[in-house]
């Protein structure tokens, strides 16, 4: 498993970069940005790579730790979040592996830190050690490319390709053998030759590049890819391209782009400021549009969170309560908000403008912000404030009226004459309107002019709407009434103009309204009706249609008592409809409780809830809107919920168990097994007493801090154990536990508990037993090593002379002599092995024996084990068949304890197969450890034995004239080997077809906890 050395510079270390390298698989290892000792570190250390992430870091420290990095021959990988001419400087100079611009994927991460490290390798590849892993690292080279979810292209300095992988000719739909007689230049869309070789020049001297292009599928169609290069120089030099299909993120950014310059044109053009503000005083803007310049004069930023000024400060005073207030009630009631009032603007002057908005409300209901449009309506006002006076001043149907008015030809369409205020309205001089024609101020093309005209002929209408034009440029809605006039001998055309803009504007919002109105009304979950005064149903919503079995289409129009029928659930008697009580009493009206509804169809449906008026501006009724509901199944869960209390209290007042209810701090209720226990002879001794009096001040604590988790958090209180006191002052160890109840409206506890006095006496008793019986085996322990230790000398001096007998030193022997004391040898290493393993037991049950831990080839050892018993094997004609199935070989464990593992599972399965057998070894590399097997075709062991095999002198056959000898201490010392690996060890066995141990053994190294 790699290290990776991860420097991070002080604004760098919360990117989660640590997070993603260890998901990867690799060791990391975190440092600050710094030299200090860096040096020995790196001797130290076996660091695989460095990745480098500087921030604002002073570029000198970077050129040190590139040095640094040089020196020991670590790649070296910077990540930066722009990659520019000084970036590129800096990876030419200090020599670096690879870069990685963010933010980047979890791929384009594993890819860059494995070409770096192979790439540094190959760089080594004359120093000695090396070229033994040149297989290794092609094996990895293969599997980076194929596994990789990018398209990969090898190609030589001329653009040739050399090598591919599947997932680009899935991307291009190329065949591999067609792409082998293409060149780089034949794929892409975009670039012209020249600048592929420039592309090509960059990789080759800053050692990788990465770019944007197009490249050609096989069907015609065109691909957005990126491109990420590493110069590769040795065998044939090229370049390793790594194509990413980039197509959907730059159609999904295009789309996002236009999305952005819609709503920037949409905002920009409005005739006033669109805004988004906080619920405060100050009305703090988070939003607003570009209209901010035209209509108050300050920049949007002068607005944004109080910068320069707060809105409110814009407000004139004398509005600024009023519309507080307003807004409170609009909010309160969720409707919308329409007011006019006066703003001073950046340069003094004084403005009416027009405000419309909603609230904007969480899940929860609670206003989270104000979004809405104001508008300048100065003109408009200053226009009404003209037809005030001008209706005072001038009393003539023409020039004193405040209504804006026109004289036209109709045979040329010229304004002939103009009363003051349709000058003041138009914004043009008196002069200057007199020389235009009606159709510089009609907006309409000709052709809808004439469309309109038609309309109100067919609709026997005496006006027109249309649109004029004003100087200022700006367009108003219309209406026209227009009749023939005699003046001086000519029929003129006499028209009255009336702005109809802001009712146009009105009956847009109204419409928008009552589309939104229907909507809700229409997703309410419950019956909503709505009728007129009269009582006469309008609406009703697909609940109310469901449960009073009327369409509304059908109801419309009808008498509500018609469509809701209701009668009194107990006398079976009509009620009176709730509509004709809220016209005749104008208030909220309850329906009166057991009211069924009769459907259309004739079901009863029990139902609840109220009707209520609905009040104008000017606080008149114009309705009544009924809601109401099913209670059927409201009345299903209050009776079963009645059934449940009912039980509940019938089993804890039988319960053998002690039980309390605690509400707050205080007792509430105790079943008669608590009331027993406590000593108290009626409820009353203890109901409304604190609970903490039955507790020893001991136990105190520890019941207040379970209490708080009950009361504020709400949270159950796992088991503990307690001192509990009764009445007349004794004591008595309980078990408690509680959980959290709502009893009889209040929150509160439901406390279960129970003497457990006697039990914690027999604990006693046998703890003690049992350190009387740790003490006699460990004192077994030491005597079995102490004498193990005695045996062996005598043991070694029978060994050793009978080893010289028989090699001839002692000088001549006969056959019978050579068969006696090869005897006697064979004896003294039985007996030997015996006094070693248990040694090896009395070690371990003592805590003495520990695992020397490096870091070895398993795969070596375990060809190795197997190739030191193959002569047993051959000798008996078994088959041994070895399947190891290892991505990493290399594992941190006791190399000599593995192989023992592995001898006496070997030694065991040679003892118990037949000649002509079969034994497996298999080695299977898992998530973060190694399982390993050893199975055969012997003789395999009975079910009731399979637990105790793995006991200290434990055996099958444990008669004395068994076939197959032994100590029965190999499995005991194999198992205690594996757990102080901190692996597992099992075993699957059947009776005439053979036997399979398992065990596990961890990668990367044995925790303290398991090393003795």
């Amino acid at each position: 498993m790699k290290k990776i050395l991860l420097f991070l510079n002080g604004d760098s270390k919360h990117n989660g970069i640590a997070e993603r390298v260890r998901s990867l698989g690799y060791i990391v290892h975190e440092k600050s940005i710094s030299t200090h000792d860096l040096g020995t570190y790196f001797k130290n250390e076996k660091i695989h790579l460095v990745l480098l992430h500087p921030g604002s870091a002073e570029i000198s420290l970077v050129y040190e730790i590139a040095s640094l990095s040089n020196t020991y021959n670590i790649p070296m990988v910077l990540i930066t979040s722009r990659l520019n001419e000084h970036d590129f400087n800096f990876i030419a100079d200090s020599q670096l592996s690879d870069f990685l611009i963010e933010p980047f994927s979890d791929e384009q991460l594993s890819s860059t830190i494995e070409f770096s490290c192979i790439s540094s390798n190959e760089h080594l590849e004359n120093k000695p050690g090396i070229n033994e892993k040149s297989k290794d690292h092609a094996q990895r080279y293969q599997t980076i490319t194929e596994m990789s979810v990018d398209g990969f292209l090898y190609i030589d300095l001329e653009g040739r390709i050399l090598e591919v992988n599947d997932r680009y000719c899935e991307i291009t739909g190329n065949w591999y053998d067609e792409l082998l007689q293409k060149t780089i230049c034949d794929l892409d869309a975009d670039m012209k030759p020249s600048r592929i070789i420039y592309h090509i020049g960059r990789a080759k001297k800053f050692g990788n590049d990465r770019f944007e292009t197009r490249h050609k599928t096989k069907d015609g169609r065109i691909l957005d890819v990126e491109v990420s290069t590493i110069y590769y120089e040795h065998g044939t030099c090229g370049i390793l391209c790594f194509i990413r299909d980039i197509s959907d993120r730059k159609k999904l950014e295009q789309a996002l782009q236009e999305s952005e310059r819609s709503k920037s044109v949409l905002l920009s053009n409005l005739p006033g400021m669109a805004y988004r503000c906080d619920y405060d005083r100050e009305w703090t803007m988070r939003f607003v549009s570009g209209g901010c310049r035209t209509l108050t004069g300050y920049e949007p930023q002068d607005l944004l969170d109080n910068r320069k000024i707060s809105f409110n400060d814009l407000i004139e005073s004398e509005y600024r309560d009023y519309l507080w207030e307003k807004w409170e009630q609009t909010l309160l009631k969720n409707t919308s908000f329409q007011d006019e009032y006066t703003i001073t603007t950046a340069t003094g002057e004084l403005k009416w403008v027009w405000e419309q908005g909603k609230g904007v409300y969480d899940a929860a209901g609670n206003v989270e912000a104000i979004e809405g449009f104001i508008t300048d309506i100065t003109r408009r006002k200053m226009i009404e404030e003209k037809f005030m006076e001008s209706e005072e001043r001038y009393r003539s149907l023409f020039e004193n009226n405040h209504s804006v008015m026109l004289i036209i030809d109709p045979g040329t369409g010229m304004i002939v004459d103009a009363n003051h205020a349709a000058v003041n309205y138009y914004g043009w001089s008196y002069d200057n309107l007199l020389q235009k024609n009606i159709m510089d101020i009609n907006s309409l093309p000709a052709s809808e002019v004439r469309q309109e005209m038609e309309r109100a002929r067919s609709e026997h209408r005496s006006h027109f709407s249309f649109r004029h034009l004003l100087a200022d440029g700006s367009i108003r809605d219309v209406e026209v009434f227009s009749g023939p006039i005699q003046i001086e001998g000519r029929t003129l055309l006499y028209s009255i103009i009336h702005d109809i803009t802001d009712r146009k504007l009105a009956e847009r919002f109204l419409k928008e309204s009552e589309e939104l109105f229907r909507t809700t009304l229409y997703s309410i979950g419950e019956g909503v009706i709505t009728t007129d005064t009269t009582g006469v149903l309008r609406q009703m919503n697909n609940v109310a249609e469901e449960l009073t079995g009327w369409k509304e289409k059908e109801a419309r129009g009808k008498i509500l008592e018609d469509v809701f029928r209701i009668l009194n659930e107990d006398t079976g008697k009509p009620v009176e409809c709730p509509v004709r009580r809220v016209l005749r009493e104008r208030n909220v009206v309850g329906l009166a409780n057991h009211t069924l509804l009769i459907s259309k169809q004739g079901k009863e449906i029990p139902i609840a809830d109220s009707a209520s008026p609905i009040i104008d501006q000017e606080g008149m009724i114009t309705g009544v809107v009924l809601v109401f509901r099913d209670q059927s199944e409201e009345r299903a869960a209050s009776e079963a919920l009645a059934a449940s209390e009912a039980r509940f209290r019938l089993l804890v007042e039988n319960a053998p168990e002690a039980i309390f209810v605690q509400n707050g701090c205080d007792f509430v209720y105790l079943n008669p097994a608590a009331l027993k226990l406590l000593g108290a002879e009626i409820p009353d001794q203890l109901l409304g007493q604190p609970v903490m009096n039955i507790f020893h001040p001991d136990s105190q604590k520890n019941i207040l801090e379970r209490m708080h988790r009950l009361n504020n958090e709400k949270q159950s209180a796992p088991q503990t154990e307690a001192i509990c006191l009764r009445l007349d002052g004794s004591s008595f160890i309980t078990e408690v536990s509680a959980v959290h109840i709502n009893y009889e409206g209040y929150d509160g506890a439901l406390v279960f508990f129970r003497d457990i006095t006697g039990r914690k006496q027999a604990e006693e008793e046998i703890l003690k037993a049992k350190l009387a019986s740790d003490n006699a085996n460990r004192s077994k322990s030491e005597f079995l090593a102490n004498t193990s230790h005695e045996l062996r000398t005598p043991l070694s001096s029978i060994i050793g002379f009978s080893d010289l007998l028989l090699e001839g030193v002692m000088g001549q022997i006969d056959q019978k002599q050579e068969k006696y004391i090869r005897t006697i040898n064979q004896s003294g290493h039985i007996l030997l092995n015996l006094i070693n393993n248990i040694l090896d037991i009395s070690q371990m049950e003592l805590g003495e024996m520990q695992i020397n831990c490096t870091r070895f080839d398993l795969e070596h050892a375990i060809n190795d084990v197997c190739s030191m018993m193959s002569i047993i094997s051959k000798r008996k004609n078994i088959t041994m068949i070895i399947d190891i199935s290892l991505n990493q070989s290399e594992i941190v464990a006791d190399n000599i304890k593995i192989k023992e593992i592995l001898y006496n599972l070997i030694d065991n399965a040679l003892k118990f197969t037949p000649d002509g057998g079969e034994i497996t070894v298999n080695a299977i590399q898992r998530d973060d450890d190694v399982l390993i097997s050893v199975s055969d075709t012997g003789i395999g062991i009975p079910e009731h034995d399979l637990e105790r095999i793995f006991d200290p002198f434990y055996q099958v056959d444990g008669s004395t004239t068994r076939k197959f000898k032994g100590t029965g201490l190999g499995l005991a010392i194999i198992r205690k080997f594996v757990k102080m690996h901190g692996g597992k060890l099992w075993v699957r066995s059947e009776i005439g077809k053979g036997s399979s141990f398992f065990f596990t053994i961890p990668v990367s190294g044995v925790s303290e906890e398991f090393r003795c």
